[in-house]
């Protein structure tokens, strides 16, 4: 087990950020290459990395932990996760955690009232991560230490191996997906927070967004998040569609 107050150590940085220009390079040369077949191949690829990546993996599962599943599919989840090139599950979840703590806030790093758009979406910003304690479940993980301490080395081999197969897997099946994930992302932190209406005051200005549910599969119920983040549902009322939450309770979620 690595001690949480190594995580400063363990932070993943501008590489990451220079990762991800890497996915914009290659979704432009994808689109300027226009073919409907493999553009279809990635935002397939993209809408399960979203969907289970992220919505239920980073977020539900190892971030706020609503809910449990089988160490196996603990091993897919985390896989998946560290692959769509958000960053590492750590450096993820603390991050997220931050956003909680400060939501809208002048140190929230992706508040759109005290940021601008441009350095949120481009990563212009930092965030000094004070409370580690919310990751000391992560760093009892060997499994998701590892894959944090490595997390280059999985997307150069990963990335590697398609490039081998054919430069079109590496744009449409990792490229395309991975930055049509940031935006989505970053459409959460963004949209969120200025469109839509709130149900329960938490004192921020969180917001339930039909249009980032859209664009995220389901995270756009976020003033409902904010209100229970313990909770793998978000979705409340009858048009607040959540396929997460649906996915986690009828098909992932240990009884």
């Amino acid at each position: 087990m690595i001690s949480i107050s190594r995580f400063d150590k363990l932070s993943l940085g501008m590489k990451t950020r220079l990762l991800q220009y890497v996915f914009l390079l290659g979704s432009c040369v994808g689109f300027l290459q226009f073919n409907l077949v493999w553009i279809s191949l990635g935002f397939l690829i993209y809408f399960i990395f979203q969907l289970f990546a992220v919505n239920i993996g980073l977020h539900r599962y190892f971030c706020h932990r609503s809910f449990k599943v089988s160490c196996p599919l603990e091993r897919i989840l985390a896989l998946i996760a560290t692959l769509t090139g958000v960053g590492s599950i750590i450096a993820w979840v603390a991050q997220h955690h931050h956003h909680h703590e400060n939501s809208d806030s002048p140190n929230d790093a992706h508040s759109p009232h005290h940021q601008s758009v441009l350095k949120i979406i481009f990563g212009l910003w930092k965030m000094n991560i004070t409370k580690k304690d919310k990751l000391r479940h992560l760093f009892k993980s060997r499994y998701i230490v590892f894959l944090h301490k490595h997390y280059f080395k999985v997307h150069f081999l990963y990335s590697g191996l398609l490039l081998m197969l054919s430069y079109k897997l590496f744009i449409y099946a990792y490229c395309l997906p991975n930055f049509l994930c940031l935006l989505a992302n970053y459409s959460l932190a963004i949209i969120d927070h200025i469109h839509g209406y709130q149900t329960y005051d938490n004192g921020d200005q969180s917001k339930n967004s039909w249009l980032a549910a859209i664009l995220t599969i389901g995270e756009g119920w976020h003033n409902n998040h904010h209100h229970a983040p313990q909770n793998y549902r978000q979705g409340e009322r009858p048009w607040e569609l959540d396929p997460p939450g649906f996915i986690i309770k009828y098909f992932l979620m240990q009884k």
